[in-house]
């Protein structure tokens, strides 16, 4: 066989032909080691073509030498064919393209009863082809089984093989956290030894995976930087796009990477490198500030759209709705809806063609983008839509983005006659789909905060350590939601002392804006989904702990709590390994024991004065770091600003009631720093009499301070109405409220949580005046007219004539909604503002 090997390397020298006819001619007597290089030595000789087309199609040759592969990859271990033999045929079939179920299976079998023989090398190819073949049923179990045995590797894997290994787990989609996290400390100490090709690799790796570590994704864009000249359009795409994927928008780098990628001959590139770099910008808002490559990327769009199927089409329309306006904030010019007009009717057309193909989803967010681009056949393809979303089985698989983008193409673009009968059925389904989603997304939102602190208290990371360190004499301080932690650091006989920033439930001495004073001997902090938030929080501790005192870090690698590091130096050091379970992430420091780093330890050395103006002119005003917007004005408050103006001052038939009294009650619900409340007082002037409401005790006392004239009993901390409810000792202001407004939170920490807003719609009648209104304004994505109709069939005739004729005012790109609530029909006092009959609804609204 040695021979037959050395017949097969001669005939490859000569060319595919030659290896092909000898192949034809004696397959059947190959054994692993030929089969294996043959193929290997087909794939050098084709690899990069376009496997259907290219002259391995139909060749008879070809299809004995697949054929015989697989009989040989088939035989039980140990028969001929071992682990390296695998990985070279597998390769070679991602090489080729091949795209066979049958061949991907055997392929998938043989590794998985081989596992324990394959070396570094054999594990990331095998890894990457894989993930080339067609994804079957045990693709993703043979990935988890390489990732895990990767573990022990990951060191000794080249540059190369690693990024091979990654893209291949972000290809099937994959996550091996302890793997991930072991890649990355890799990847760091080794990043001059990468390619280009190989750093936008394993960014977008990361970014396709879920593993949020901004800092190992700035070390990458900072080496790829430094060989700029070497990227090529592909290798910008791949950092941009992960860039995108985490919503980094670091403009200058960014647009030195376009830069780059403008050199390039974009005729020749294909539908999914086009695609990605649009939907980049789009996700970003943001286009490069020349035009030329964003220009050039249209017009390859136009001539490939075609081609497009479902999937390319809606991404690339939701890309085009995000660009197609003026408000992306960047340097670029960004094309006019008139301007896009032939290349999204295009797509509009493939939409409707593929309509009964499309997920849920993707009929969702295709239904916003149309009614934001309003193309020629709009109705036609939203007719199309409607009755796609209508069907049973896609109405039960929308999640509530989708119901949230299906109501704002049925009120902006309604329909007469039987289209519009359709519509309205539509949205009363819409409903009962909506709590059911949103009673989902509240759960995950629970087991998403809870589980760090449940990994924490299961490994007990303060147990390893020496007795006298945590005892009955210590006094611990646990920063954060982690009841889990407080149990188990109970159990050590120690004084549990707790720091929680935000109200929930009863809020009571355990928030605080500052922690309680030390010394403590020991901290255990919940890493707060926030860079500039983790850092207020830690200086907070610094101050308050004795030198030499451990501290404990815990959270969810898609919080970012691997990138603690860079913050922690010259305060706290590492000295154990990080521990690991699931997402979360346990790291052990020690406070220094000498003054490295200046510690900032009162709230007064982190407040800091910024201006705001809503057109009268700039005014000073207090913020902390972490919070929404930087404590300053965002583009969704001031929109809401810029809509009560125009209420007030605009066209209207008739102003609003609270817009021409004397003596008008706001509050301020979810306030922050208070910057909505100042732009109502600068729209009502000494009419406005304010009332502030926010669930962060460190934004209040920023609130107080732009406030100074406010007495404390109208600046509230609570979470939400019935927070207040729960509050037996607060001071509530019993008099109903002429105008809530309210920018609303609709996420706690990183998972997406709807509570704060649910509590808002809810609860805002009954503090209002009969002819009270609600302002509020949410993401396009946020079902909000669905909770509003919930609201209303839940609690009776005073809330269904409150939400009844629910107003929406959309931004002209369809990017924030401000929504409108106020009673048509007049209700009795006993129904507004009244907190007992708060504390006894409230529980039996939303359970």
């Amino acid at each position: 066989m040695a021979r037959l090997n050395s017949e097969i390397t001669q005939a490859a020298n000569q060319g595919s032909e030659a290896l092909l006819g000898l192949a034809e001619r004696r397959a059947a007597e190959f054994n692993a080691i030929n089969a294996a290089t043959a193929l290997h030595r087909l794939a050098r000789l084709h690899g990069g073509e376009n496997f259907r087309q290219g002259p391995l199609a139909g060749s008879r040759a070809f299809d004995q030498l697949l054929a015989k592969s697989l009989e040989i990859l088939a035989l039980p271990p140990g028969w001929q064919c071992d682990a390296r033999a695998v990985s070279t045929i597998a390769h070679a079939f991602g090489t080729l393209g091949l795209q066979d179920a049958h061949a991907a299976d055997v392929v998938v079998k043989a590794a998985s009863s081989r596992l324990e023989g394959f070396d570094r090398q054999g594990l990331a190819n095998l890894a990457w082809a894989v993930a080339k073949l067609p994804k079957i049923k045990g693709t993703a179990t043979l990935a988890r089984k390489l990732a895990f045995a990767a573990r022990s590797e990951v060191w000794q894997f080249s540059p190369q093989e690693l990024s091979n290994l990654l893209w291949a787990l972000g290809k099937i989609a994959v996550r091996d956290n302890v793997f991930m996290s072991a890649a990355s400390d890799a990847v760091r100490h080794t990043l001059g030894e990468f390619t280009p090709q190989g750093l936008a690799t394993v960014a977008s790796s990361f970014a396709r995976i879920g593993v949020f570590n901004e800092a190992l994704l700035d070390e990458i864009a900072g080496a790829a930087e430094q060989r700029l000249k070497e990227l090529n359009g592909r290798d910008a795409a791949q950092l941009i796009w992960a860039h995108a994927k985490f919503k980094l928008r670091k403009e200058e780098l960014l647009n030195r990477f376009c830069k780059r990628a403008a050199e390039m001959d974009l005729r020749k590139e294909g539908k999914e490198l086009i695609v990605s770099f649009l939907w980049s910008f789009g996700t970003l808002r943001w286009v490069p500030p020349d035009g030329d490559l964003l220009s050039r990327l249209l017009d390859r769009a136009t001539e490939l759209a075609p081609r497009f199927g479902a999937h390319r089409s809606v991404r690339l329309l939701t890309a085009l709705a995000k660009l197609g306006s003026d408000s992306h904030g960047g340097t670029g010019t960004t094309p006019s809806k008139a301007e896009l007009l032939g290349l999204v009717e295009a797509l509009a057309d493939n939409v409707a063609l593929l309509c009964d193909r499309m997920g849920a989803q993707e009929v969702g967010i295709s239904a916003w983008a149309l009614v934001t681009l309003q193309p020629r056949n709009l109705p036609t393809v939203l007719r199309e839509l409607v009755a796609r979303a209508s069907v049973s089985e896609v109405l039960q698989d929308l999640n509530w983005w989708s119901i949230a983008h299906l109501e704002y193409a049925c009120r902006l673009a309604p329909m007469d006659g039987e289209d519009g009968t359709n519509m309205a059925s539509l949205l009363e389904d819409l409903v009962g789909q909506c709590v059911k989603e949103t009673g989902k997304i509240q759960r995950e939102s629970r087991i998403f905060q809870d589980r760090p602190s449940s990994a924490a208290a299961a490994m007990q990371p303060w147990a390893s350590l020496e007795k006298q360190t945590i005892g009955p004499e210590s006094r611990i301080l646990v920063v954060g939601p982690g009841r889990h932690v407080r149990r188990s650091l109970r159990a050590t006989g120690a004084t549990v002392v707790q720091w929680r920033r935000f109200a929930s439930g009863l809020a009571g001495q355990a928030t605080r804006a500052w922690p309680a004073m030390g010394p403590f001997d020991a901290c255990a902090l919940r890493y707060p989904n926030s860079s500039e938030a983790f850092e207020f929080a830690l200086h907070a501790v610094a101050a308050n702990m004795k030198r030499g005192a451990p501290l404990w870090v815990f959270g969810d690698v898609r919080e970012g709590v691997l990138s603690v590091t860079r913050a922690m130096k010259g305060l706290f050091k590492l000295k154990l390994p990080i521990e690991e379970k699931g997402d979360s992430r346990i790291l052990t420091a020690f406070r220094c024991r000498k003054g490295i780093k200046k510690v900032k330890g009162s709230i007064d050395a982190w407040l800091r004065q910024e201006t705001i103006d809503f057109g009268a002119g700039p005014r000073s005003w207090w913020s902390l770091p972490g919070l929404f917007a930087g404590g300053l004005v965002d583009v969704m408050t001031q929109y809401l600003l810029d809509t009560l103006t125009k209420m007030t001052r605009g066209t209207q038939a008739e102003a609003p009631v609270w817009s021409r009294m004397a003596d008008c009650k706001v509050m301020d619900f979810a306030c922050g720093t208070g910057v909505l409340a100042a732009g109502v007082i600068e729209l009502l002037q000494e009419k406005a009499r304010l009332c502030m409401l926010d669930a962060d005790a460190a934004a209040l006392e920023a609130a107080r301070l732009n406030f100074p004239d406010l007495p404390d009993s109208a600046v509230l901390l609570a979470d939400g109405f019935a927070g207040l409810g729960r509050q037996e000792n607060v001071e509530v202001p019993m008099e109903p409220f002429d105008l809530i407004v309210s920018n609303p939170p609709v996420h706690r920490g990183h998972a997406d949580d709807l509570r704060v807003l649910k509590d808002l719609i809810a609860e805002a009648p009954r503090w209002l005046q009969p002819h009270g209104e609600l302002w509020l304004v949410t993401q396009e994505h946020i079902p909000t007219g669905r909770l509003c109709r919930e609201a209303a069939m839940l609690s009776g005739e005073a809330f269904h004539s409150f939400y009844q004729d629910l107003e929406m005012h959309p931004t002209h790109d369809g990017r924030f909604v401000v929504w409108r609530a106020r009673r048509t029909t007049r209700v009795g006092k006993e129904s507004a503002g009244a907190p007992k009959r708060l504390r006894q609804d409230a529980a039996g609204l939303y359970g």
